[in-house]
């Protein structure tokens, strides 16, 4: 097996990363019609969401095929939010959201943004755990339909 290779998004990826978001959404036990939120309905809500602004969507492939994805919004003008940090359930656990979120805060510092905000729900204690060791500090919770989020934040240096 090849190592995990982090590359910028490309429109012919998109069936791909709507099935990895899927996956993740049902690992949470959220409803699928949460596609209807908006930045991943299609390409182009994508591409207008966090590519045509300060923002940017990275997908790792493993062997040819697209295992995990991350992406980048502006949140404000100095912090940027991350969102769809997603790896495949079967690659789960081998650093590949690791790899995600490293890549995404240099893209943020490229991007000149000083601190990174995230949320991920409660129950996502891997999630949690990875990003408290990557230095996310847990800054707030807030309820969204039926979870309770975590909110968290890392100033940049």
């Amino acid at each position: 097996m090849s190592p995990l290779s982090v590359r910028g998004y490309k429109p012919r990826d998109f069936e791909r990363v709507v099935e990895l978001h899927v996956l993740g959404l049902r690992q949470t036990g959220t409803p699928d019609d949460a596609l209807s939120d908006g930045d991943l309905s299609s390409p182009g809500a994508l591409r207008a969401t966090y590519l045509d602004v300060r923002g940017d969507f990275v997908v790792g492939e493993l062997d040819g095929a697209i295992v995990a994805m991350g992406a980048l919004r502006p949140f404000d003008d100095t912090r940027v939010e991350m969102k769809r940090v997603r790896v495949h359930p079967e690659h789960q656990r081998n650093g590949y959201g690791d790899m995600i979120v490293e890549c995404l805060e240099f893209r943020a510092r490229e991007l000149g943004y000083e601190a990174v905000h995230l949320d991920t729900t409660a129950r996502q204690t891997a999630a949690i755990a990875m990003y408290l060791k990557h230095g996310y500090s847990e800054i707030g919770r807030a309820d969204l339909r039926r979870f309770q989020l975590v909110l968290m934040e890392k100033t940049l240096s």
